[in-house]
């Protein structure tokens, strides 16, 4: 059922990319891999961080977040101090960067992060895609302005 699919409790519509090593949408495949050459022409090693998430994966984010035990990040993506937040602001810091479960497009296995592995200072780098990273003069600015300036175009 469709709205099983919208929340994550179903994977019918989805499908295991062998070359990307990843779960998506099975009308997703094609454009991303297409996608992927592209930015390897334009110099870029595209690589999804975070694809299709089950209604449990986005519990299990959405709870260590709630409980403190994984980072809460500012607008600017600055990691804040669990114990000076009330549970307003809690709240809100999870819902800047992580939808309530049932309600992520993540669960649609469309909606996917994405970087430039070419990027990578070194290959203990831990990706977050904040504000930072991807600005003009960030990690994956240069990526992120092709990325941008391929959606425009097409």
């Amino acid at each position: 059922m469709k709205e099983f699919q919208l929340t994550g409790l179903n994977e019918e519509h989805l499908t295991y990319c062998h070359k990307l090593k990843i779960t998506l949408h099975k009308e997703a495949e094609l454009p991303l891999i297409h996608l992927k050459e592209e930015a390897q022409a334009a110099g870029f090693d595209l690589r999804v961080l975070s694809s299709f998430r089950s209604f449990e994966s986005q519990l299990t984010i959405w709870n260590a977040k709630a409980r403190g035990e994984r980072k809460l990040l500012s607008d600017q993506g600055l990691e804040l101090d669990y114990q000076d937040l009330s549970k307003e602001e809690v709240l809100w810091r999870i819902l800047r960067w992580s939808a309530l479960p049932g309600f992520s497009r993540h669960h649609w296995g469309s909606e996917l992060d994405v970087y430039d592995k070419n990027a990578l200072p070194d290959q203990n780098y831990s990706v977050e895609l904040t504000p930072n990273e991807v600005a003009t003069d960030g990690i994956f600015g240069p990526f992120h302005d092709w990325l941008s300036n391929k959606i425009e175009t097409d």
